[in-house]
C-alpha cells in the first residue's frame, strides 16, 4: 500500500498540477489482491477496519492546485507558488521542494523510461473500447492499457482496465500519465484495475476506485500548510509514519 500511494500519488499530483480546472474532490479506495493471500487466518474485524481506513485517500483539485491526503501522509502541490510539500501526518513534520509543472512532467517521463516504459513504443498501448458506463452520475469510458516495464528488477507486464469520466476537467492521463491526444486515456479515472505479470508479482491485482466525487467549491485554505507541522531536513520523510 505504501508503494501504491507513494508512486501513484506523486505521479498523479505531478501530472495534474498546472492544469486549470473546476473544483473536484474525490475519495479513492485502494486495494491489493495476491494469489494465496486469503488462504490464511481471517484478519480481525477491527484490524480490517483500520486497514480499510488507511487505504482511502482524498484528493482536492482546484485551479492549478492539488492536494492528496491519506491517514499517514499528504502531498500538496502549488504550481503558482512553485512549491510541493510532503507532510508526515504521524510525526507532524513536512519537507518542501521547488516545483515546476513542465520540469516535473519531464522528470516523470524520465522515471518511466528508466522502468523501460516508452509511451510511443510498442511496449505501451492504449485501447479505447468505446464502451461507456455510469459511475457516480458521470459517463465513464472504458480503456485498456498494456505495458511492459522493469519493476523490482524484473521484467513485468501490466494490464490496466480504466473507466474514466469524460465530462470532468482533469488532466488526460495514461497508466502512469501520458498526455492528451490519440492513444491516451482521456478524462478523470474513476476505476483503475491493474493486473501484474512477472515472477514476483504474477497474478497480483491492485484496484483504485473513486467512491465519492463532488464539485463543490474548495476553500483556499485547503492548500495551505496546516498549523503544528515542523519543517524537517530529514531525507527519510516516512520516519515515524506508521508508529514506533
Amino acid at each position: 500500500m505504501k508503494f501504491a500511494f507513494g508512486f501513484a500519488g506523486v505521479a498523479t499530483l505531478i501530472l495534474v498540477a498546472g492544469v486549470s480546472r473546476a473544483d473536484i474532490t474525490t475519495v479513492t479506495h485502494m486495494s491489493m489482491d495476491m494469489p494465496g493471500m486469503h488462504n490464511g487466518p481471517q484478519m480481525p474485524a477491527a484490524a480490517q477496519a483500520q486497514l480499510d481506513s488507511m487505504s482511502n485517500t482524498t484528493t482536492y483539485m482546484s485551479g492549478h492546485k492539488v492536494r492528496t491526503d491519506s491517514s499517514f501522509m499528504s502531498f500538496i502541490v502549488n504550481p503558482d507558488a512553485g512549491k510541493m510539500w510532503f507532510l508526515n501526518n504521524t510525526a507532524h513534520t513536512y519537507t518542501v521542494t521547488p516545483f515546476d509543472a513542465a520540469q516535473s512532467k519531464q522528470m516523470m517521463q524520465s522515471i518511466l523510461k528508466g522502468r523501460a516504459v516508452d509511451m510511443n513504443a510498442a511496449n505501451y498501448k492504449v485501447t479505447d473500447t468505446g464502451r461507456t458506463t455510469k459511475i457516480l452520475g458521470h459517463t465513464a469510458r472504458h480503456y485498456i492499457v498494456k505495458m511492459s516495464m522493469t519493476l523490482m528488477g524484473q521484467a513485468t507486464t501490466m494490464t490496466q482496465d480504466i473507466l474514466a469520466a469524460q465530462d470532468l476537467s482533469a488532466a488526460d492521463t495514461g497508466a502512469f500519465g501520458g498526455g492528451s491526444g490519440p492513444g491516451q486515456v482521456h478524462g478523470l479515472p474513476l476505476v483503475t484495475t491493474t493486473t501484474y505479470h512477472s515472477g514476483l508479482t504474477e497474478g497480483m491485482i491492485s484496484k483504485q476506485v473513486v467512491t465519492s466525487l463532488t464539485t463543490t467549491p474548495i476553500p483556499a485554505s485547503t492548500f495551505d500548510l496546516p498549523d503544528g507541522y515542523t519543517l524537517t531536513e530529514n531525507k527519510d520523510t516516512t520516519s515515524g509514519m506508521f508508529g514506533k
